[in-house]
């Protein structure tokens, strides 16, 4: 039988470097912003390479992760 993948919950402890990291991401992604207006690509780069060169990188940060 398979079961569902669930997240390891992790406790972060209140006053380090890495809990207001934590808080401060937690903010951004729930604050509405609209991540298309607030990145931006290069004038010079084209969409593709750049997703084949960044969005493989951020694909093995979180495996490492």
């Amino acid at each position: 039988m398979l079961q569902t993948f669930r997240e390891k919950k992790k406790n972060i402890a209140e006053g380090t470097t890495r809990f207001d990291l934590h808080k401060r991401a937690n903010a951004s992604l729930h604050s509405g912003l609209d991540l298309k207006q607030v990145v931006k690509l290069p004038p010079d780069e084209e969409v593709n390479d750049w997703i084949a060169v960044h969005g493989n990188l951020e694909l093995t940060n979180c495996h490492i992760i």
